[in-house]
């Protein structure tokens, strides 16, 4: 192996480990809480979920830098109800963070149940969740998967064990910052 060969290996091995670093020291940054537990990062922000108030100026940075590289990203996705589900209740999808227009529906068959975003416009966010919560309470939601879609229709099944009566929040939010953007009650 030569000299140059041998530096160019070295040199990159380098950068990788300078740039896993700078991402894990940047990570921290993000969560470090603002008060309270201090020896668990993880469990002070769980309790202080869905703010931006409780996030580093670091944190507050990286959201607005991810908000807006995703904003302009339009999802145009379409799929129909099947005809063996009936609507439970539907609900306007209510804003949080951002305009947001269009409707939320459970509906069941005999054998699942779906939360559909009917007719929705809203604006996209770092990666945008829907989850099925109890209230506007983010840390024992169900994660029903990303979302499909910022404009049209999209289903979401999800399994019967899960009530309205228990689960009567429809939440969409970032999962990696934990801040909802949309809600809906379905009460």
């Amino acid at each position: 192996m030569s000299k140059q060969t041998l530096y160019i290996l070295v040199g990159t091995v380098l950068v990788i480990l300078l740039g896993l670093m700078g991402y894990f020291y940047y990570a921290k940054e993000i969560y470090t809480p603002i008060s309270g537990d201090t020896q668990n990062p993880e469990i002070a922000r769980e309790d202080k979920l869905n703010t931006l108030d409780n996030f580093t100026q670091e944190g507050k940075n990286a959201f607005e830098l991810q908000a807006q590289l995703k904003a302009n990203e339009v999802l145009q996705f379409s799929e129909p109800l099947a005809a063996n589900f009936s609507k439970v209740v539907e609900a306007p999808l209510q804003i949080k963070m951002y305009e947001a227009q269009g409707n939320v529906i459970w509906a069941e068959s005999e054998e699942s149940s779906v939360i559909r975003l009917e007719d929705v416009s809203m604006i996209n966010g770092p990666e945008l969740h829907v989850f099925l919560a109890k209230g506007m309470d983010l840390k024992n939601a169900v994660d029903l998967g990303e979302i499909k879609s910022t404009e049209g229709s999209a289903n979401y099944a999800f399994d019967k064990s899960y009530t309205r009566e228990e689960y009567n929040t429809v939440l969409v939010a970032s999962k990696f910052f934990g801040i909802v953007y949309y809600y809906a009650n379905l009460k």
